[in-house]
């Protein structure tokens, strides 16, 4: 075994917080359910069945039904 290099340079210790980049979340109040569910709708022209051609989809157009979509529920 051999000694230990005493002339090998060594980084001093620093001090670190525990805490250094946890985030906070403090208590708020809370939200109306309704607000928060009109946030995360998609809105009006953002995608979704809008524009589409149902008349392509299969199922929606079904012979001998004189042209009136199949929106099943019998």
């Amino acid at each position: 075994v051999l000694p230990a290099n005493p002339a090998v340079a060594v980084r001093a210790p620093h001090y670190s917080a525990v805490t250094a980049g946890v985030a906070r979340y403090d208590v708020v109040d809370p939200k109306d359910w309704r607000e928060l569910n009109r946030a995360v709708t998609p809105k009006p022209g953002s995608g979704g069945m809008e524009g589409m051609d149902h008349s392509r989809m299969p199922g929606m157009n079904m012979p001998g039904m004189g042209g009136r979509r199949d929106t099943g529920g019998r």
